[in-house]
Protein backbone atom coordinates (compact mmCIF):
# COMPACT_ATOMS: atom_id res chain seq x y z
CA UNK A 1 0.00 0.00 0.00
CA UNK A 2 1.25 3.46 -0.88
CA UNK A 3 1.68 5.46 2.38
CA UNK A 4 0.76 8.73 0.64
CA UNK A 5 -2.54 7.24 -0.47
CA UNK A 6 -3.31 6.46 3.17
CA UNK A 7 -2.56 10.07 4.17
CA UNK A 8 -4.92 11.35 1.47
CA UNK A 9 -7.77 9.50 3.19
CA UNK A 10 -6.88 10.77 6.66
CA UNK A 11 -9.60 12.83 8.37
CA UNK A 12 -9.47 14.60 11.69
CA UNK A 13 -11.40 17.08 13.77
CA UNK A 14 -9.73 19.95 15.59
CA UNK A 15 -11.18 20.21 19.07
CA UNK A 16 -9.11 23.13 20.31
CA UNK A 17 -6.36 25.30 18.83
CA UNK A 18 -4.38 27.97 20.61
CA UNK A 19 -1.06 29.71 20.89
CA UNK A 20 0.53 29.83 24.32
CA UNK A 21 3.71 31.24 25.73
CA UNK A 22 4.71 28.96 28.58
CA UNK A 23 7.39 29.09 31.26
CA UNK A 24 9.07 26.43 33.35
CA UNK A 25 5.66 25.84 34.92
CA UNK A 26 4.64 24.10 31.67
CA UNK A 27 4.80 20.75 33.50
CA UNK A 28 1.56 21.49 35.28
CA UNK A 29 0.03 22.66 31.98
CA UNK A 30 0.59 19.34 30.22
CA UNK A 31 -1.22 16.42 31.76
CA UNK A 32 -3.15 13.35 30.73
CA UNK A 33 -5.66 14.48 28.13
CA UNK A 34 -8.34 12.18 26.71
CA UNK A 35 -7.50 13.37 23.19
CA UNK A 36 -4.44 13.55 20.92
CA UNK A 37 -2.36 16.74 20.85
CA UNK A 38 -0.20 18.42 18.26
CA UNK A 39 2.50 20.83 19.45
CA UNK A 40 4.54 23.11 17.21
CA UNK A 41 7.42 24.69 19.13
CA UNK A 42 8.36 28.17 17.86
CA UNK A 43 11.14 29.02 20.31
CA UNK A 44 12.80 27.65 23.43
CA UNK A 45 12.57 23.98 24.31
CA UNK A 46 10.83 21.61 26.67
CA UNK A 47 11.25 18.05 27.87
CA UNK A 48 8.39 15.63 28.34
CA UNK A 49 8.32 12.15 29.81
CA UNK A 50 6.48 9.64 27.65
CA UNK A 51 6.47 5.96 28.66
CA UNK A 52 9.59 6.42 30.83
CA UNK A 53 11.47 8.10 27.97
CA UNK A 54 12.49 11.76 28.06
CA UNK A 55 11.77 13.55 24.81
CA UNK A 56 13.17 17.01 24.13
CA UNK A 57 10.82 19.26 22.17
CA UNK A 58 12.79 21.69 20.02
CA UNK A 59 11.79 24.77 18.00
CA UNK A 60 10.88 24.28 14.37
CA UNK A 61 9.41 20.82 14.92
CA UNK A 62 5.87 19.58 15.23
CA UNK A 63 5.09 16.86 17.80
CA UNK A 64 2.08 14.54 17.89
CA UNK A 65 1.27 13.29 21.39
CA UNK A 66 -1.23 10.48 21.77
CA UNK A 67 -4.11 10.70 24.21
CA UNK A 68 -3.42 9.84 27.84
Amino acid sequence: MNPLFTLNEFRFKIHDARWAKVTNQWKSFVSLYPYNRLYFITEGSATILLKNTEIKLEPGYCYFLPSF
